[in-house]
């Protein structure tokens, strides 16, 4: 499955385990790292987090499931 970073939350740990997702509970610092590096293939961010982060250098597409709405 997919690997993707998840914040210390274990339902939503398990929700995304239960759908096929491998999940690695990293800190927030750590993720552009882990991205690069290929620890973990997808992120769970709010979508005014991803230019912030700049999480388009190490990771070039987007998918938005609305697990966080914004106005």
């Amino acid at each position: 499955g997919i690997k993707l970073r998840h914040h210390p939350d274990q339902l939503g740990v398990d929700v995304w385990t239960s759908l096929g997702l491998e999940v690695r509970v990293l800190g927030w610092t750590e993720v552009y790292e882990s991205i690069q590096r290929g620890i973990v293939e997808a992120v769970n961010s709010p979508i005014a987090l991803v230019e912030a982060m700049k999480f388009y250098e190490v990771a070039p597409n987007i998918v938005r499931h609305n697990e966080y709405p914004q106005g």
